[in-house]
């Protein structure tokens, strides 16, 4: 197999992952930003509002992206789709985004509580 047709076989292989990802950090964004728009004070000026919708929007879009490209990792190495990649994809994307404010413990537990709850609901 030539170089050309053994790129071609793996970016077929990786593209569901990637749009996955891209997908998830996009719909995080949005979510996000909803979130920043409700959750701003009333009497800030129009650009304070938009750096906090920004700001919040990307979080989410963080969030989304860490824990949609752990779950799809676990996916490929174990080769089974599980409410275990849930639970552990879950429990990285918190210690990861609770590690900046120094309560990684609390938000790994949570996040992989949470999200293994949410995958069997699904079931």
């Amino acid at each position: 197999m030539d170089l050309k047709n053994y790129l071609k076989s793996k970016f077929t292989q990786l593209k569901p992952a990637l749009v996955k990802t891209v997908s998830t950090g996009a719909q995080g964004y949005v979510f996000g930003s909803m979130v920043g728009l409700f959750t701003q004070e009333n009497d800030s000026s129009f650009i304070d509002t938009l750096k906090h919708v920004n700001k919040t929007g990307l979080t989410f879009a963080k969030v989304g992206v860490i824990y949609s490209t752990t779950e799809t990792v676990l996916e490929q190495v174990r080769k089974e789709k599980c409410v275990w990649n849930s639970v552990v994809a879950g429990t990285i994307t918190g210690a990861i985004v609770g590690s900046k404010k120094g309560n990684t413990r609390s938000c790994a537990i949570g996040f992989g509580l949470y999200s293994g709850l949410a995958e069997l609901n699904k079931q």
